[in-house]
């Protein structure tokens, strides 16, 4: 059973409160937003500003995604 602060919701939630400030909204997307992940997945996000220059691309880790 997947912790609830472990789950990709609650991750989603938490990044875009803490590490996305001044986003609109955040997306969930690929495998997990489609109840396809397995073992190996990661948790990918799409990520709304307002306004940005340019949009950018970023790969980190977080709560062991």
């Amino acid at each position: 059973m997947t912790r609830a602060y472990h789950s990709p919701l609650y991750v989603a939630q938490e990044l875009l409160e803490t590490r996305y400030k001044g986003a609109e909204v955040i997306f969930l997307a690929g495998s997990t937003s489609r109840g396809e992940a397995s073992t190996y997945s990661d948790v990918d996000l799409v990520v709304v500003y307002p306004r940005v220059e340019k949009a950018f691309r970023e790969s980190f880790f977080h709560r062991s995604w």
